[in-house]
């Protein structure tokens, strides 16, 4: 299955986010509360609607059928400290496939990953992120870290 994409190599980020460890088998259970946090608003340095917020994947097991690391954040400096709670993730220098989600979240969303998962995309499953931009609610960038090149 072909997937409208472009590719993009971006130099490393930080963020500080709030993390669990999750697998798509658990997704629902797990990453819906873990955003229910952040909607509550009590989480420093993350104002839902009014800062780009990360969702970032990362520590896979193996791919996309394995466990892996979830976090909500949002960038900071390489050096800020990190809040109580939370947890820095240095997302490296990465080429990536770029994917938009377009439409109603998270319905868009998760169709998106389901074509995302079929498309066969050469993925490394080292750091993937999503981009949550208050400006474009009906979107959402998805960023799949790339196998190098053989």
């Amino acid at each position: 299955m072909e997937l409208d994409h472009r590719v993009e190599t971006i130099p490393a980020f930080d963020l500080h986010g709030l993390q669990i460890r999750t697998s798509n088998d658990r997704a629902m259970e797990t990453i819906g509360p873990l955003w229910g946090r952040v909607y509550s608003g009590d989480v420093a340095g993350m104002a839902v609607g009014q800062v780009r917020l990360y969702a970032a994947y990362s520590n896979y097991e193996s791919d996309h059928n394995g466990e892996y690391d979830y976090l909500i954040g949002a960038p900071v400096d390489a050096d800020a400290d990190v809040p109580d709670g939370m947890v820095h993730l240095r997302v490296p220098k990465q080429r990536y496939a770029v994917i938009t989600a377009q439409g109603e979240m998270p319905g868009a969303l998760v169709e998106t990953w389901m074509q995302i998962w079929e498309a066969g995309l050469p993925r490394a499953f080292a750091t993937d992120f999503e981009i949550h931009d208050p400006a474009n609610p009906g979107e959402v960038e998805i960023w799949l870290s790339l196998a190098e090149d053989k």
